[in-house]
């Protein structure tokens, strides 16, 4: 098996040069572990609740598997509501984090933290919305649209089923009415002719 990439040696990714030692190499560290701290609630928010939300939205799906028209009304609108809730709220929610990406990018710690790397020659080391950022903002962007068309699709799925169980419901009522008028009338012999 050959690959088209050239070889790589583990030992000069995991023994890099970081070009500090000593007390700088320390308060790298304690930068970064301060720094990490700080955004860890922005990760560990932003998890539970995208599961939760996909969780939710799988039962849904499992629970409307058959036909529109057999779909309790209740469960339909029930979906209806958890869509517009979830557009609104992956909305809500990227602006939420990006705002607390940009404060915490803000923070004295973080600029202490850019200037101790770049003065090793390490730049990419700075305060910006990262691209893991910008990533994130644009999944959860994706997925309040996703919500936002799932809104708009159950909707119609919803005035489909009522003018199905509307139309249903007169056919019964007329086939009724056509019943009940011919059991009403007495029965008559008719005479033929011949």
């Amino acid at each position: 098996w050959c690959s088209p990439f050239p070889p790589v040696d583990a030992r000069a990714l995991i023994n890099s040069n970081f070009n500090m030692q000593g007390t700088e190499l320390q308060q790298a560290r304690d930068l970064d572990m301060k720094y990490s701290q700080m955004r860890a609630p922005g990760i560990y928010g932003g998890i539970p609740f995208s599961l939760t939300f996909g969780v939710v939205s799988l039962l849904f799906v499992v629970a409307g598997n058959k036909p529109a028209y057999l779909i309790s009304q209740k469960l339909l609108l029930g979906q209806l509501v958890f869509q517009v809730v979830g557009a609104v709220a992956y909305v809500v929610a990227v602006g939420l984090y990006i705002h607390f990406v940009i404060t915490v990018n803000s923070t004295d710690v973080c600029k202490q933290r850019a200037i101790l790397y770049a003065g090793r020659g390490y730049t990419w080391m700075n305060c910006d919305v990262t691209g893991g950022d910008a990533a994130v903002a644009l999944f959860g962007l994706i997925t309040a649209i996703l919500y936002t068309v799932g809104t708009v699709l159950t909707f119609q799925t919803i005035r489909g089923v009522r003018r199905y169980l509307e139309e249903r419901e007169r056919r019964a009522a007329e086939k009724e009415a056509t019943r009940g008028s011919a059991q009403s009338t007495p029965l008559q012999a008719e005479t033929i002719f011949v």
